[in-house]
């Protein structure tokens, strides 16, 4: 599999670094959500999601007072950075 992610972390972390006006003693980036999978086979590591809201309507039909809010991931097979199929190995 690519080394994508691992290459574009870098690459980011450097350019943030730069932007910091003062000194620092510790710095820390790392992609947010994620993912391990258990099944040894090649995966995107960081799977996005999608959030998604909505008001419920109360018998009346006037809306009710909060929002539910829910998340949904992604499980991408593609790397989004090269287009390299991860799964194309086992095709085989």
């Amino acid at each position: 599999m690519c080394n994508c992610f691992d290459e574009n972390l870098a690459r980011v972390t450097e350019h943030l670094k730069d932007r910091i006006s003062g000194e620092f003693t510790e710095f820390e980036a790392d992609w947010k959500d994620q993912s391990f999978f258990l099944d040894g086979k090649k995966h995107v590591p960081v799977n996005p999601k999608i959030k998604y809201s909505y008001r419920l309507k109360k018998k009346d039909g006037t809306p009710r007072a909060n929002k539910t809010n829910h998340e949904v991931s992604m499980v991408a097979r593609y790397c989004p950075f090269c287009g390299e199929d991860t799964q194309a190995d086992e095709a085989d």
